[in-house]
Parts: C-alpha cells; structure tokens; sequence
C-alpha cells in the first residue's frame, strides 16, 4: 500500500517557499489514501495525470473518477492519448449533478456500465478528516507538514483496513436489498404500460436515451462534398466565385432551409478559418445536375437533426421534472429546477 509522501524523520527539506494550496490525492474505492502531490498554484491537470501513471505502474485500474473528468480527458486525450485506451473515465457522481444534463450523460459514473454503486466520492471523506490537519500544517516546515499528514494517512488507511469486512458486508446488504425494491417496481411499471424487456433491450433503451440528451451528432449521416457547399453557403453567405455557373447560383440563392443555429450539426459548429478551407475545396465539385439530389439529402439530414433536438429539448424536461419530486427538498431548488425546465 503506498501512502503521501514519507516518514523523514531526520533528513532536512527546508525550502524558499513553503506556500502549498492543498493535496492532489488518489484514492480507491474503499477510502484508502494511495498517492497524494503537493499543490503549490491550485487544480493543475498534469498532477492528476501523474498519479494515475504512477498508480498504473503496480495497479490495475479499470475507472477513474474525478469531479471534472469532462475537462480532464480532453487534456489526457492529447498528453497520453494511449492512457485513455487502458483505462475509462467518469464523473463524481454528487459533483455531476452541477454540470449540464449533456455532462451527466456522458460522463455520470450512474451511466458507465461496469462502475456498480461506486460514487466517486472516496476522496472528500479522506478530506474531510485530514482538513483537520489545516490549522497546524500551515504554520509547520515542510518535512514537519509531510510527517504529519502521513501519520494521519497511515492511522486512516490503518482504520479502513480493519473495518474492511464490516464495512463491505453493510454495502452488500444495502444494494441487494435496493436491488429486490428497484426489480419489483420495474415489474410494476413494465406490467403497467404492458411491456416486456430483456437485458439487451436495456442497453438500446439506454444508448437512445444518451443519444437523445446529448443531441448525439453522430447519429446522423455525414454531409457529401456537395452538401458541405450548401450547408455553408446557408450559414454565412459567402461569396459565390466567379467560375461558377450562373445556373448554380440562382439555385444556392433559391435554397429554402430553417435556422439551424438549433441543431448539432458539426460542420457548423468549425470555426471560420476551417468553413473556408472547405468550401475553397468542395467549389470546383459543383455540378448542376447533383445539385438537386445533394439538396434532397440535405433535407433529410437537416430533418433528422431536428428531430434528434426535440428528443433531447423532451428528455431534459422529464428528467428535471423527475428531479423536482425526488431531490428538491427546499424552495431554492425547486426554483432552479423550475428555471430548467423552462428554459432548457
């Protein structure tokens, strides 16, 4: 079991500035502190990439959690983008419920199959006793300040381990008795709307009702070339170079399509530079004579990302309505919850 830092009883480790903000700390999902980084300028990503490489170099690690795991696999993506291959990411379950819906989906360790019940909370109990150390440790010298919260890490992680089996028969008890009332009210709900579902049904119902809260662009079909043009040429109005025909700019200029500022698609979610560097490619592939069969498939993608918006605007108002009855227990909330419901 590796603990923070380590007992340096006699070796001097005075330093110029002992300003640190806080501990970066990795631990598993049974409370143990295993890893800790001192802070000196607040949450940087690379110190969370740094403990999860060296907790890989003699754990293994299927899932790991963090409160802004969103944010945090974009910058693991780029840094070690063969570490996102060995392990997956998700968020804290209590810290998922202040991001956006989108978010929760995505990324709420509740939706990761194969996480079980873990919260991804472990860490904010270790804190929660260790923070008892802030009062003393900021006045001490560093090698004072690491022995200090090592001893306190070791008792804790000591106290876990004795408490193991107690504690893991207690969660056992609690899911599979959640488990029995959870079963016996889907029965009741399937027997209600007469309905029968399998294991396999699930897992469809479930990646539909993702795609449908996120809006999931990539349920849609890709834009040819062609579309690209009209797509574009919808958005900005740009101007039509002169090689091309008169025939094919009475009909970009007759086109008859919605706003779609609404809807996900990903070409015009780019940014200027890359819209024009398409468009420079995709002009000389104009032809009149698929201009109108690249229009109707145009109209069917744009009919689809409509489609997929509605689903998901119609989920988030029965997902914070639902909110409302189960976890709004003061006024306050409610009214944020409400505020959602009208807006969203």
């Amino acid at each position: 079991m590796e603990v923070i830092g380590a007992l340096l009883e006699t070796l001097p480790k005075k330093k110029s500035s002992t300003d640190y903000t806080g501990l970066e700390l990795a631990a598993c999902r049974h409370q143990i502190g295993l890893k800790a980084v001192n802070m000196k300028q607040g949450k940087l990503y690379g110190l969370s990439l740094f403990l999860i490489k060296k907790l890989l170099e003699c754990n293994t690690i299927e899932f790991v959690f963090a409160d802004i795991m969103c944010k945090l696999w974009k910058f693991w993506s780029k840094t070690d983008p063969e570490l996102c291959l060995i392990i997956k990411g998700a968020l804290s379950v209590m810290h998922a419920k202040g991001h956006s819906l989108e978010c929760q989906v995505k990324w709420d360790g509740e939706w990761i199959f194969g996480t079980g019940r873990s919260t991804g909370e472990d860490c904010e109990q270790i804190f929660s006793y260790l923070s008892r150390c802030a009062n003393t440790t900021k006045y001490q010298r560093p090698e004072n300040r690491e022995e200090t919260l090592t001893e306190h890490i070791m008792f804790w992680n000591k106290r876990k381990h004795l408490n193991l089996a107690e504690t893991l028969s207690k969660k056992y008890k609690k899911v599979t008795t959640d488990l029995k009332d959870n079963q016996i009210k889907l029965d009741a709900a399937m027997k209600t709307f007469n309905v029968t579902l399998n294991t396999e049904d699930f897992e469809v119902l479930i990646n539909e009702v993702k795609a449908s809260a996120c809006g999931d662009s990539q349920s849609l079909s890709t834009p040819t070339r062609i579309q690209a043009v009209l797509l574009l040429y919808h958005d900005s109005k740009p101007a039509i170079p002169n090689f091309i025909s008169n025939q094919i700019k009475r009909f970009l200029q007759s086109m008859k399509l919605p706003d779609l500022s609404l809807v996900k698609i990903p070409l015009l979610r780019k940014n200027k530079i890359d819209k024009d560097s398409v468009l420079a490619d995709s002009w000389t592939l104009c032809e009149k004579d698929e201009m109108q069969d690249a229009y109707n498939g145009l109209v069917v993608i744009v009919r689809k990302a409509f489609q997929i918006a509605l689903q998901s605007h119609y989920f988030e108002k029965v997902y914070w309505s639902a909110r409302i009855k189960k976890v709004a227990d003061s006024s306050k909330q409610r009214f944020v919850l409400r505020k959602k419901i009208i807006f969203s």
